[in-house]
């Protein structure tokens, strides 16, 4: 104990005590930072949390149903990050318990004395299995244990929570897990993008009603739905979104690459566009802008024009436009286009979707700059 103010510091001076420099020696590999993985009941990955020693929030604390402790709730996993483990450890249990369904007939639970005969939960009942929920029974749970971490969070007792649930999940709070399905996309952040779902769309046109094409162009788009860390409240700097999204960028302008044909100089157009969900504001989209435009010339080698762009705030199935235009000459009419995108059940309220596309119109015949005349040396001609 009376090393403790040592062990808060960054890695340097060599404690006294044996456990104590066990705790260093373990710490030092880490360097300033240390990475700490979350998992399922099932053993899957539900992400990382970076933590460095000068930061306020240093206490991480995980409980859930299915662990070495006893739950009155059904969540798989509740992480929460607290200025001390203490308060991290009893923040993730209040959570963790109202993570709830109430007398739900697929909750087994039973009588913790039952269980362990010194619990000192007595004869309250402890949650011993849970079978399949609905969608809706799934966000009702989560929320429950949402508006208590809401709680914990505005009273300073915890600084931010994740919540797991049968595949879904919910954050509270400041962001800290990173939770691209591909760990390696998104590394050791302040905040970052749950993937969802993503999406792909590739249009081949023969003809538009008229002559058939010799060579029927192709249109892509690549869409991906993902959570919004700032829905439902103001954060002044969300620049670093930004950098946080540009790995999900280069994925996604690879992947559209890959089903255009893999072709980079067969591709003659592109563009990018954002659909916030009702919860979040319109500036949120244009976090898309520098992760999604840099990225798609980084894949075709270094085009010239600037990718335009487009966003706007909608609710659940609403369509949008993805621009068009060249990707080395910005005056080039013949591809001026949009491609209309959507999905059905996105974006939820306090989700994002992206996306990028490529391509031109079908027998342009407008005038102007052509695609065989353009320079591409300006980005404009």
């Amino acid at each position: 104990m009376a090393e403790l103010p040592l062990l808060r510091r960054a890695v340097g001076d060599v404690p006294t005590g044996a456990v104590a420099r066990r705790m260093v020696s373990a710490a030092r590999p880490h360097g300033a930072r240390f990475r700490i993985a979350v998992a399922g009941l099932d053993g899957a990955d539900l992400g990382r949390i970076d933590v460095g020693f000068a930061d306020a929030a240093r206490g991480v604390a995980t409980s859930g149903w299915g662990g070495r402790s006893f739950s009155l709730g059904i969540a798989d996993a509740v992480t929460v990050l607290a200025r001390s483990v203490a308060e991290a450890d009893v923040a993730a249990t209040m959570i963790c318990n109202a993570v709830d369904l109430p007398g739900h007939v697929a909750v087994g639970r039973a009588p913790a004395d039952s269980l362990q005969p010194e619990s000192d939960l007595g004869v309250r009942l402890v949650t011993v299995s849970v079978d399949a929920l609905s969608l809706g029974e799934v966000a009702e749970a989560l929320a429950r244990g949402a508006a208590v971490a809401e709680d914990l969070c505005g009273r300073g007792l915890a600084v931010s929570a994740a919540l797991f649930l049968k595949g879904q999940a919910r954050m509270v709070g400041l962001p800290a897990l990173t939770l691209i399905p591909d760990g390696s996309l998104c590394g050791a952040r302040r905040y970052c993008a749950i993937v969802r779902k993503i999406a792909t769309v590739v249009e081949e046109i023969f003809h538009e009603g008229w002559p058939v094409s010799a060579t029927p162009p192709k249109r892509g788009a690549i869409m991906a739905v993902i959570s919004n860390p700032f829905a439902g409240w103001y954060v002044e700097n969300l620049q670093p979104f930004m950098q946080d999204m540009k790995p999900l960028g280069l994925m996604m302008a690879q992947r559209l690459l890959a089903v255009l044909g893999g072709d980079a100089s067969a591709i003659e157009g592109y563009g990018k566009a954002t659909l916030v969900g009702r919860a979040g504001e319109l500036e949120h989209g244009a976090l898309w802008h520098a992760p999604g435009g840099y990225a798609m010339r980084e894949v075709l080698g270094g085009a010239k024009a600037i990718v335009p762009s487009a966003k706007k705030v909608g609710a659940v199935g609403a369509r949008w436009d993805v621009p068009i235009t060249h990707v080395n000459a910005a005056y080039v009419r013949s591809h001026f286009d949009a491609i209309e995108v959507g999905l059905n059940d996105a974006p939820r309220a306090g989700e994002i979707m992206v996306a990028v596309t490529d391509g031109g119109r079908s027998l342009a015949r407008v005038g102007g700059l052509t695609h065989e005349a353009a320079e591409g040396k300006d980005g404009l001609r």
